[in-house]
């Protein structure tokens, strides 16, 4: 669709870690957030699947990481 990518210092691959895509890490902290309101929003079905096979320990480093990212931003860290 595009390269907005390309010379982007966060690795788009990286699915957790420093280098990881915050746009990845951001939206499943978000989809884990509004589970309430979206879970049952057939639209959101599959992406709520997806989220559900990660293990547990993989979903939780990514809400870790998540969490770690809006820390920075809100310490006013130049992301």
């Amino acid at each position: 669709m595009s390269d907005y990518c390309k010379g982007c210092a966060y690795d788009v691959k990286a699915k957790t870690g420093e280098t990881a895509c915050p746009f990845n890490l951001l939206y499943w902290h978000f989809l884990d957030r509004h589970r309430d309101r979206f879970a049952r929003n057939p639209r959101m079905a599959n992406a709520y699947r997806v989220w559900e096979r990660m293990e547990k320990t993989h979903r939780d480093r990514v809400l870790g990481d998540a969490e770690a990212f809006l820390r920075r931003l809100d310490e006013g860290d130049p992301v």
